[in-house]
């Protein structure tokens, strides 16, 4: 699992020119011309800015994949991504 202010602070670092943007029930993150909009909020009822929900870690791992960002940066990034 990751928090999401380690899956930002990756997206900052590993794709600094990304674009995040919030909707009623999950993330949008741009970058490079592809969108990924499944990058949940968290939990049911937490506060929306809670950056330390954890978010499991398939949709982080769906997310490098799907915007192709550097898997070996992000792993350096998010310790749960380097097993």
């Amino acid at each position: 699992m990751a928090t999401l202010a380690e899956i930002f602070e990756m997206l900052r670092v590993c794709a600094p020119d990304c674009v995040v943007v919030q909707k009623e029930h999950h993330y949008w993150v741009r970058y490079r011309g592809r969108t990924y909009k499944a990058l949940p909020l968290g939990r049911h009822g937490a506060s929306r800015e809670n950056l330390r929900a954890e978010i499991e870690n398939f949709h982080v791992r769906k997310l490098v994949r799907f915007l192709r960002i550097d898997k070996a940066c992000a792993a350096t990034q998010i310790a749960s991504l380097r097993a």
